[in-house]
């Protein structure tokens, strides 16, 4: 079933309080963490002999192609409902993997960084999915996710860089990454547990997008998956 754009009402802002909307957006953080942070934490492992160089770029294609795929797929057949009970099972299977790092090697690499894309997609998808499309300026909201987000992998890579690496070690950067992640289970209890739904779906039911619609999204997935395995090379 398809809409036509100009069938749509315009959004408008769901009743949230600041408190749920800041843990809304913090998921959306935890989940774009990996984005600034995996590249320094591969080319470690890389220097270690624990995966190649083209295993760097699969890794983050694998882990970039997964977390859009699940999004936007979860977006389109999954309603936002006891959202609370599905973050707090995947903000700890996410740090799991985190933590799981040091101990993988070669392919493994690469499985371990499929799966936290897909953990990081389901996340992702309680944003973006849940408040994001139903707040009156979406734009603006996106705009607050990558200014937080882009913020603390500045920071979270300098604390790598400056302490933990030289006093610990590669592994522990994996084990201090695993452990800011699993402070989003605060954020799991902040966010709404669910929401109400759109005024088209109310009306009319889920609306799948069109043959192009398709063709759109699967041509951006495609994109930002690209665009994750070349910047890995350029940090």
């Amino acid at each position: 079933m398809s809409l036509e754009a100009s069938a749509l009402p315009a959004p408008t802002d769901q009743p949230m309080d600041t408190a749920a909307r800041t843990g809304a957006v913090s998921l959306g953080v935890v989940a774009f963490l990996t984005t600034g942070v995996m590249p320094i934490l591969l080319g470690g492992l890389s220097d270690m002999h624990r995966i190649t160089v083209p295993q760097i770029g699969l890794a983050a294609t694998s882990e970039a192609l997964a977390m859009g795929l699940v999004a936007g797929l979860a977006g389109l057949f999954i309603k936002p409902r006891r959202l609370r009970s599905i973050g707090l099972v995947a903000v700890p299977m996410l740090a799991a993997l985190d933590i799981l790092m040091p101990h993988a090697a070669g392919v493994g690499v690469i499985l371990v960084r499929a799966l936290s894309g897909v953990l990081e997609g389901v996340l992702l998808w309680m944003l973006v999915g849940g408040m994001i499309v139903r707040t009156a300026a979406p734009a603006r909201w996106f705009g607050i996710l990558f200014m937080a987000a882009t913020s603390l992998q500045l920071l979270l890579s300098t604390i790598l860089e400056t302490l933990i690496f030289p006093a610990f070690g590669l592994d522990d950067g994996f084990y201090f990454l695993g452990a800011i992640r699993l402070l989003g289970i605060f954020a799991v209890l902040l966010a709404p547990n669910g929401y109400d739904p759109l005024p088209h779906e109310a009306e009319h039911g889920a609306a799948n997008p069109p043959p192009r619609g398709w063709i759109a999204l699967a041509a951006a997935l495609l994109f930002i998956a690209a665009g994750a395995c070349v910047s890995v090379f350029l940090v």
